[in-house]
């Protein structure tokens, strides 16, 4: 064994593999601030979210178009199982829980790691433990949501069962609402979700 496989081996053994799983992302040039300027609006559109009333159904107000409150629950997740997607109660589901990608949060769905320069997750462990995003509550039900009535937003979406779904909310994909660039699925729903919302940030 040379000396430096015996570095590396004594490395990994103390510090974990030299090499790291790295999710990419690329755009071309003439995309590249365009899509930052997508990216740096999203991030603005979700630090807002923590200063909407509780009163405001998120979800609702993105499917009306308008400001929506509720009393009680919020209708628009009837019958919705954020186990597994289905359509059916949570409480008597016995299916697996709908697979979310390493490297987003399990609880929001939100990345864990920079797009661009851009975070949308904390990564202190207080944060990964016990998410305190301001999507958790939002987020998830909207893609529940999004995957039975697709008419709701303005984004094309290809998928036709769960398991496409899966692969394209946590997949890179060129499909964008304005301009072009490869993101995870799940942040160009939540750009047309904010695209539907303005009104619940006045």
């Amino acid at each position: 064994m040379s000396d430096k496989a015996k570095y590396e081996r004594m490395a990994s053994i103390i510090d974990g593999p030299l090499t790291q799983t790295i999710m990419e992302f690329t755009t071309s040039p003439d995309d590249f601030n365009d899509l930052r300027r997508r990216l740096s609006a999203m991030l603005i559109a979700v630090n807002k979210l923590g200063n909407v009333p509780s009163a405001v159904c998120l979800l609702c107000s993105v499917i009306q178009n308008k400001k929506i409150c509720h009393k009680s629950g919020c209708p628009s997740c009837f019958n919705h199982c954020f186990k597994c997607l289905g359509r059916h109660s949570s409480q008597s589901c016995s299916n697996k829980y709908f697979n979310v990608a390493r490297r987003f949060c399990f609880k929001c769905w939100m990345p864990l790691f920079d797009i661009f320069g851009f975070s949308f997750h904390s990564k202190e462990i207080c944060d990964l433990q016990n998410c305190t995003s301001a999507c958790r509550n939002f987020l998830k039900p909207l893609a529940a949501c999004f995957f039975y009535r697709q008419q709701i937003l303005q984004l094309p979406c290809p998928c036709t069962d769960l398991v496409q779904y899966q692969t394209w909310l946590f997949s890179p994909t060129s499909a964008s609402v304005s301009g072009s660039g490869q993101v995870p699925g799940i942040l160009l729903l939540l750009e047309a979700s904010f695209a539907q919302m303005t009104n619940v940030f006045e």
